[in-house]
């Protein structure tokens, strides 16, 4: 079960709301996600900087999808995998595409703007054209 990894600077300043979402037609409707965000990258230290884990997007979806409140400017890193036992119907592994969506969370009129769209798969890394945002694969 193969982890990935994208590295996310969140724009602008101040507290912005960053969603992550693997609930779309990117991502295999069978694909049982987690998705955990973090303030570090690498291997799970004592002091992991996990900031939050996030698994079925809802009841009825396998997907996963979440949002976390971060500083702009910094760097927080959203790890895609499998669950390590999936439903009966569902699978651990397969093609993913995260959406990341960011709101400024000072602003209750503010937008939300689509900040990202990273293709990717269990396979194969790829790197996105917006510079703040890439996958490696961590398995």
């Amino acid at each position: 079960m193969p982890q990935q990894v994208v590295a996310y600077r969140v724009p602008g300043t101040g507290p912005v709301e960053v969603e992550f979402s693997l609930a779309n037609s990117g991502t295999a409707t069978h694909f049982d996600t987690l998705l955990q965000v973090r303030t570090k990258c690498g291997i799970v230290p004592a002091d992991d900087g996990a900031v939050a884990c996030f698994d079925n997007a809802d009841i009825d979806e396998a997907r996963s999808r979440g949002a976390v409140v971060a500083e702009g400017g910094d760097i927080i890193y959203a790890v895609i995998m499998g669950t390590p036992q999936p439903q009966p119907d569902d699978v651990n592994q397969g093609p993913w595409r995260l959406e990341v969506f960011a709101t400024a969370a000072s602003s209750p009129t503010s937008q939300r703007s689509k900040m990202a769209d990273t293709p990717s798969s269990t396979a194969k890394p790829r790197r996105s054209p917006n510079p703040g945002v890439r996958g490696a694969d961590q398995g």
